[in-house]
């Protein structure tokens, strides 16, 4: 049992405490102990080295691995296809092994403020920890700010990620991440940060990535970069994981397709009520067909357009094998009865569930005009020729299956297949819908307003190549959302189609993912691969909508088994005016079409592209440091600690400052269910949360010291620096149990124990 508690008198400290650093503290969820969880073995809070050294430290558990490593925006095997554009120098600075770009968008998923910055640097404190969470798992953003010394990052501020609470995850994890970290410019209202799209792996013997040299300690403490300002600073970062989830298709083209015709009349055209004229389904090749015919357009609901004719082309999909649909290249002609001037216009999509087809196909006015003889005694005549160029089946969706189509999306006639120009010129285009806007921007790695903090490192070049605006690198982990395999390519190149688009998911919107394999002509991309990123079925987002995303294009390499691609993380606005962003010389033919380069083998190829939403979903809080901490003392007797069967001993709640404090303490360690570790005993401190402000945790320096009472000058203690709040914290391995119950120590005598917490309030930490 533990006796009541007692206490020195409380002090102001001035003292710098020492850790001992070969295990950090542990933290303990939220109480009462029979729910116990522990969350992870890794230092949750500012580390700081110790007041003594202990006389012998228990070596630390696996989890505490701090192996980190520096990284910047152009690390990893890269494939240099040109020269980079210069980035935009603002700011002189010192040495720094990163560059950093800014950006309006905030940090998806962790921001932190600190302020009272000074008093943190020149504190004993060498890094301080936050957790927060990104893609389903727990991590924890560390920032050294005085840089990681045992690095080589004096001088610097360091910036760590780690990932935590992995005893949950399954035997042989492996997570892939792509993050960034950022600094906050008060001055230019923007945020500063890597620009990094390099895949890490985050596994059992790598739980840590990060920046040692963020940033200089002269570049931030100048008030004239903004960065600390008024004494206050924020830091910030963004997680996104890259799941094995894409969804995979394969189009095979057919070198000599057959061309089908049909033809309707519809009467009563503008007599009828009805809405629709839809045919029945006719046998055209292998697949049976249908014409839906809207004499007013087709109109949607919150999306309606005055003055519109629609036609739309259907195949029956019983007709198709499951997941499979067909690239078709169709002709709808109008005929002119009076003076043999047709309208017709044609295309080239993807048929599988959805109608296909021309939402404005000609105004109505134009249709019904009796001198353009398109409506004569309220009859008219629609022909249709269509070809079916290719097929595209599924290669495999490790994802869950989208919800069933509505009817709203059964006719589209956004740009979501190839493109080709009409067979003859067409009297009248219809304007494009909102949604098929297609005024590409190119893009590269590099584009928008940068920061060069210092020169990036030299890149690798290992093959040459014409001229590419774009960096191109290497990588093992598949495109997160998008992956199109094309047989038969040299078939594509010859044919007359310009373009070819396929619809994903990802981030939860709808996305088109267009490829010109002979070059965005229109935009100078001849000689090239152009491709685009297009946001669709816009109309069922709010009004003033804009979504702020990441995304990169890949292109497979056979030979080396890797996939190549982009390492651009700038933030594109995707809205009203502005749904496709591309890169219009994205890879040059002569590169692509040469064998040893592994593109395009046995004339197959495989593109990519993956998205990643910038959503304002930010956990941020502020860190408000204490100048002159009071610092406390309290100790605790233990009696039967060794004849005991109890597994821990937790004592009743003491009042200390404006605070309640107890101690657990396990005399045979915190077991956790499938993480046992013998021989160790674990010794918490936790807070009551009843005593905190809502949301808020407690930024405390605490030193849990095991007293010698056989020669009281042996004693054995551990400090550490954590923000306590919804969890005790303190050291799951504190002692060896052997060490503990050995006599000749002068730990335990008489079967009791003394142990007594040195502890001070530090700072506050509050939700923002």
């Amino acid at each position: 049992m533990a006796s009541s508690p007692w206490s020195l008198k409380p002090r102001i400290s001035n003292r710098k405490t020492e850790t001992d650093t070969s295990s950090s503290s542990t933290s303990l969820p939220p109480l009462p102990p029979n729910n116990i969880h522990l969350s992870q073995y890794y230092d949750s809070g500012f580390h700081t080295a110790p007041s003594s050294p202990p006389p012998e430290p228990p070596p630390p558990p696996p989890t505490t691995t701090t192996f980190s490593a520096d990284f910047s925006s152009q690390t990893g095997t890269l494939i240099q296809l040109s020269s980079p554009p210069s980035p935009l120098t603002t700011k002189p600075s010192s040495p720094l092994t990163t560059v950093l770009h800014e950006r309006d968008a905030l940090p998806s998923h962790n921001l932190l403020k600190i302020k009272s910055f000074s008093t943190l640097a020149k504190s004993s404190i060498e890094k301080l920890s936050n957790d927060f969470e990104a893609g389903g798992y727990k991590w924890n953003f560390c920032i050294y700010p005085n840089g990681d010394k045992s690095k080589d990052g004096e001088d610097y501020i360091s910036v760590y990620l780690e990932i935590l609470e992995t005893i949950t995850l399954p035997a042989g994890w492996e997570v892939n991440a792509i993050f960034n970290f950022f600094l906050f410019d008060h001055i230019r209202d923007k945020y500063v940060g890597t620009q990094d799209a390099s895949v890490r792996r985050f596994h059992c013997m790598k739980k840590q990535w990060g920046v040692v040299k963020f940033i200089d300690l002269e570049t931030f403490n100048d008030p004239y970069n903004g960065y600390l300002v008024n004494d206050t600073c924020s830091f910030g970062i963004e997680v996104f994981i890259v799941k094995t989830r894409s969804k995979a298709e394969c189009l095979t083209l057919i070198d000599n397709p057959v061309t089908h015709k049909a033809s309707w009349s519809f009467s009563a055209v503008t007599k009828g009520t009805r809405k629709l004229l839809e045919t029945p389904f006719v046998v055209g090749g292998d697949y049976k067909w249908r014409l839906l015919f809207y004499p007013s357009g087709y109109q949607i609901e919150g999306n309606k357009i005055n003055n519109i004719t629609s036609v739309f082309l259907n195949v029956d999909t019983s007709t198709l094998s499951a997941g499979t649909k067909l690239l078709v290249h169709f002709t709808f002609r109008l005929e002119d009865k009076k003076n043999g001037k047709h309208f017709e216009r044609s295309d080239t999509k993807l048929f599988g569930s959805a109608a296909r087809g021309f939402r404005e196909f000609i105004s109505e006015t134009k249709f019904r005009d009796p001198e353009n003889g398109l409506l004569v005694n309220d009859e008219c005549l629609i022909r249709v020729e269509y070809e079916v160029l290719g097929v595209v089946t599924q290669e495999y969706e490790a994802s869950t299956s989208p919800p069933p189509i509505s009817s709203q999306d059964h006719f589209q006639d956004d740009d979501s297949g190839f493109q080709t120009a009409p067979s003859s010129p067409t009297p009248e285009p219809a304007i494009p819908p909102p949604n098929s806007s297609t005024f590409p921007v190119d893009v590269s790695p590099q584009s928008g307003t940068s920061t060069q903090i210092s020169p990036p490192p030299p890149t690798q070049t290992i093959k040459p190549s014409s001229s590419l605006p774009a960096l191109l690198h290497e990588r093992d982990a598949l495109p997160s959302h998008h992956l199109l395999k094309i047989k038969s390519f040299s078939t594509l190149l010859k044919s007359p189609i310009e373009k070819f688009s396929n619809d994903f998911k990802a981030g939860g919107y709808e996305w088109n993912f267009t490829i010109y394999p002979n070059g965005d002509k229109n935009k100078d991309g001849e000689n090239y691969i152009s491709v685009y990123l297009e946001i669709v079925e816009t109309s069922n987002l709010p009004a003033g909508w804009e979504v702020n995303a990441i995304f990169n294009f890949f292109i497979f390499d056979h030979i080396r088994d890797k996939y190549v691609g982009l390492q651009d993380t700038t933030v594109k606005r995707f809205h009203f005016m502005k749904t496709q962003w591309g890169v219009v010389k994205f890879i040059d033919l002569e590169t692509f079409n040469n064998p040893c380069n592994g593109y395009l083998v046995n004339d197959t190829c495989g593109f990519g592209v993956e998205v990643f939403v910038v959503k304002t979903t930010s956990k941020a809080q502020c860190f408000s440091l204490i100048n002159k901490p009071v610092t406390y003392q309290v100790g605790w007797v233990f009696s039967n600690v060794i004849k005991t069967t109890v597994e821990r001993y937790i004592t009743e709640y003491s009042v200390f400052g404006d605070y309640k404090w107890r101690l657990l303490f396990f005399p045979k360690g915190y077991q956790v269910e499938g993480n046992k570790i013998n021989n160790i005993i674990s010794i918490f401190l936790d807070v009551d949360n009843s005593t905190l402000s809502a949301g808020s945790k407690l930024l405390v320096h605490f030193t849990i010291r095991l007293e010698d009472k056989k020669k009281n000058s042996n004693h054995f203690e551990r400090s550490d620096t954590t923000a306590l709040g919804s969890g005790a914290r303190g050291f799951r391995n504190f002692m060896s149990e052997t060490k503990f119950k050995d006599p000749e120590n002068g730990f335990v005598v008489d079967d009791k124990c003394h142990i007594i917490v040195e502890f001070e309030v530090l700072g506050v930490v509050t939700l923002e």
